[in-house]
């Protein structure tokens, strides 16, 4: 007789939350542009959808109900239903944009010389390096008076000529070391931006195998996607779930 009395209450209260629950159209935008596979999420009820090409949403909510707002590209946000939304069925929503700021590289002014129009002094020598100071002494020079400046530095002028080329090099490792940190840091950025009820809702990943799934992405080239549109890094995950599973299983 308690379980019955149990059971009744349980869908007395079921039948009045789905009674308050109501529809509401909304829209997702960045400035004035409609935002396309944004994940709208019920945190309350554990429903959820996805925005579509023109930002537009639909969405069972009840009054007081946490919704939030997930992309990789933008930042999250979270609203509570207020009675405005239920008395208008709207709901607009603005996100802003995640950037990922590069660090600082301060280039210096090029230099460029022409070495077919070197304009030098055959008395006059351009430089002298490390090398010149701590060289064995030229007899000739010794010997001879007149040869005594006429050598010139090769050292130095190589060194000025392949400047550019040294700087380009160190550029693109840097650039190539700033792409690998970015690759390496998207699977924990992604995780924090879609949440735990993304994983277990739409990709049946429990919570404590989380971790163990996103390693497996990786495995599997996710990191090359960090530039990538919502909608494919989606497509992405969902297929690597099924193999995931396939596997576990």
């Amino acid at each position: 007789m308690k379980f019955f009395s149990s059971l009744i209450f349980f869908f007395c209260v079921f039948v009045i939350n789905a009674q308050n629950q109501i529809t509401i159209n909304g829209t997702v935008k960045h400035d004035s542009i409609g935002l396309q596979d944004i994940h709208v999420i019920n945190r309350t009820s554990k429903m959820a959808t996805t925005t579509r090409l023109d930002g537009k949403f639909s969405i069972p909510v009840s009054l007081g109900d946490s919704m939030e707002f997930t992309s990789i590209v933008y930042k999250n946000r979270k609203i509570a239903i207020s009675e405005n939304h239920i008395k208008n069925k709207l709901m607009l929503v603005y996100l802003e944009s995640h950037i990922e700021e590069l660090n600082e590289v301060f280039l210096a002014r090029k230099t460029k010389i022409n070495h077919s129009n070197l304009d030098i002094d055959p008395n006059q020598q351009l430089d002298r390096d490390f090398i010149d100071r701590t060289s064995a002494p030229d007899m000739k020079k010794i010997v001879d008076p007149t040869q005594a400046n006429s050598s010139i530095n090769f050292v130095s002028i190589y060194r000025k000529l392949t400047k550019g080329l040294r700087k380009k090099r160190k550029e693109r490792l840097q650039s190539e070391q700033e792409i690998k940190r970015l690759k390496n840091e998207f699977p924990e950025k992604l995780k924090y931006s879609l949440g735990a009820e993304f994983f277990a809702y739409w990709l049946r990943i429990p919570n404590h195998e989380i971790n163990l799934f996103m390693d497996f992405c990786q495995s599997n080239g996710l990191g090359e996607l960090y530039k990538s549109k919502d909608i494919d890094v989606t497509d992405f995950l969902i297929k690597q779930s099924k193999e995931f599973q396939s596997i576990r299983n």
